[in-house]
């Protein structure tokens, strides 16, 4: 009987807490520090079915797996407008074929660079990109625009269930956005040590990027749903991870040849804060590190 009442004491415990969590609001925003340095790692799976008959071929399926190191600074901080500059160095970047037939013309370099502003809602502006052209740019074009606009803070302060969408259109360097994604606070709870929000970002988004390599014109255009969980540090809005899957439909226009190649597949995607410590959280260390 004592075991009994110890158990529903425990359960009536939990659901009064996560009763007042519901209630209570919370103002979501990235906390902006000059001299602030954020390393990330990140790592996508896709597997694709290439219809070749534009070029005499039948289907073929690929698998293609790609990562980076992303090092971020930010800069100067603007109190008026709420935005700070940064740079982004991208080191140990891969991009493999499996099987690989792209016969050395799927390379990209082991490092580049972007960077612009940002605001205390996580949105990125101005991005520049340096290091990268021609089929680099084109073959990292998704990688760089769903870094670049994977979540937009709320602007109302929001409690758990309240939802919120992400701007309909978007353009960054990389490509034209058009999205239709909904994000929700599902809970507050720990990750990685710390206190987060837990957000699940959920929709269809649709990029169109062109590039030019050696006198051939590309475009191409990637039509895909995304499921993902992001949880985010409570105290100064850093992203501590993000994992997403969905569905992609992919075509690849070969504008001076008069060609179409369609593709669909499923991707896997993560990105995790590789230098955070719970433990120093908030606390600035010599290098300027926010941790």
């Amino acid at each position: 009987m004592i075991m009994k009442t110890r158990v529903l004491f425990v359960a009536a415990a939990a659901a009064l807490s996560l009763m007042a969590q519901a209630q209570e609001t919370y103002e979501i925003r990235k906390a902006l520090v000059e001299g602030e340095k954020a390393q990330y790692k990140s790592e996508t799976i896709v597997d694709m079915t290439m219809d070749a008959s534009a070029m005499g071929g039948g289907s073929m399926a690929f698998t293609f797996k790609s990562g980076m190191t992303l090092n971020f600074v930010f800069g100067k901080v603007d109190k008026e407008k709420g935005a700070a500059d940064f740079t982004c160095k991208v080191t140990d970047n891969f991009f493999n074929m499996e099987p690989d037939m792209s016969q050395g013309m799927m390379e990209v370099p082991k490092e580049f660079s972007f960077g612009g502003k940002m605001d205390s809602l996580f949105a990125m502006s101005d991005i520049k990109v340096e290091g990268l052209d021609g089929m680099g740019k084109q073959m990292m074009s998704t990688t760089l625009s769903s870094l670049s606009s994977m979540v937009v803070f709320p602007k109302n302060k929001v409690k758990v269930g309240d939802t919120w969408k992400m701007p309909e259109t978007m353009s960054t360097e990389f490509a034209e956005m058009t999205n239709d994604v909904t994000m929700k606070l599902e809970a507050v709870e720990k990750h990685m040590g710390a206190d987060a929000f837990k957000v699940s970002i959920r929709g269809k988004v649709k990029s169109t990027s062109s590039s030019s390599s050696e006198g051939m014109n590309m475009k191409m255009v990637n039509d895909s749903d995304t499921d993902g969980t992001m949880f985010i540090d409570k105290a100064t809005g850093r992203i501590l991870s993000y994992t997403a899957s969905g569905k992609t439909n992919m075509t690849m226009e070969m504008t001076d040849m008069g060609m179409t190649i369609p593709m669909t597949g499923s991707y896997t995607t993560k990105l995790t804060a590789s230098d955070f410590k719970a433990e120093t959280k908030g606390e600035k260390a010599a290098d300027g590190t926010i941790k």
